[in-house]
């Protein structure tokens, strides 16, 4: 005695007696697979690269006017540029005087991870040494430690050296 044949069966005989269906079927299983394969992979990637956090701080952030603890009576804004370059972020801090002077400086060694970043600017300063008086070039690196909450970063700026304190600051991102 010979058993019926379940919907499933007649289903798979019709896909096997007909080739374009069955390619077709093949062909959309394979598209719909390798899309989800691909979108968790760049997930992964960006994951794991930093990107998205990348996007979170392009832009311009500024400062109110600060008054810098380490040089009696200079007043300043920093002013943050930060640009994408593919998965990386990169740009200039500018520094703005009550004069409308601005200095600008390169930002070394960006490094993101969720919404924390670090970075650092070369600073340089003059001390006058013994006598006579010499005067004698001193370079020095500024490290920003930064956190994202919202439209501001709260940072922390930290020299590296022993006779500056740490200081904090908030800079706030610039709308259109």
């Amino acid at each position: 005695m010979k058993k019926d044949a379940t919907r499933f069966d007649r289903i798979i005989r019709k896909i096997k007696d007909n080739r374009i269906l069955a390619y077709i079927l093949v062909l959309g299983t394979l598209v719909i697979v390798l899309s989800q394969f691909t979108d968790a992979t760049n997930k992964l990637i960006n994951f794991f690269s930093g990107k998205p956090a990348t996007i979170k701080f392009a832009g311009i952030w500024r400062t109110e006017m600060l008054k810098n603890p380490w040089f009696v009576n200079k007043h300043y804004k920093y002013i943050f540029e930060f640009k994408t370059r593919g998965d990386t972020l990169d740009g200039v801090m500018k520094i703005e005087y009550p004069n409308g002077y601005q200095e600008t400086k390169s930002i070394w060694d960006v490094k993101i991870k969720d919404d924390f970043i670090f970075l650092y600017t070369q600073e340089m300063i003059f001390t006058f040494r013994g006598f006579p008086t010499v005067r004698e070039r001193v370079d020095y690196k500024v490290f920003f430690k930064g956190t994202l909450t919202g439209n501001i970063i709260n940072l922390v700026v930290t020299p590296d050296r022993p006779d500056f304190e740490p200081w904090e600051f908030a800079a706030v991102r610039e709308t259109n």
